[in-house]
């Protein structure tokens, strides 16, 4: 689990302590200020008739995702990054139409060797 904290409104300790209380996490590490890789993930379901579609393939190529499902006058397209690779596709997909869109929040794993072996976990990026 990933938990997101601004630590400028929230007070970093206190919710690491908090979630020390929860029976099932082994381990909170902050990750802040460790080398790591944060992604986004999200799924986007785009209008993408037989004119559209070459087009909005080629947007999706250009920000390296993935055509992950294709219908009659859709496309599903997977979109893994920042934050802002997201919503930089979102804002180029919106003309064309956004029938429907999942995002994840931001998951984050430190670098090397230092991980958490699989344990359960609380990740505060």
């Amino acid at each position: 689990m990933t938990i997101v904290v601004d630590s400028k409104r929230t007070d970093v300790e206190q919710v690491t302590q908090n979630l020390y209380k929860l029976v099932n996490v082994i381990k909170v590490e902050d990750v802040t200020a460790h080398p790591s890789v944060m992604r986004d993930l999200a799924l986007i379901k785009v209008k993408a008739d037989r004119d559209t579609r070459p087009e909005v393939m080629q947007l999706v190529d250009t920000f390296r995702a993935r055509v992950v499902d294709v219908g009659t006058d859709t496309l599903m397209v997977e979109v893994t990054g920042t934050e802002d690779k997201v919503e930089g596709l979102v804002e180029v997909l919106r003309p064309y139409g956004i029938v429907e869109m999942v995002q994840t929040g931001r998951v984050a794993m430190v670098r090397g060797g230092n991980g958490t072996n699989g344990n359960s976990a609380a990740t505060v990026v």
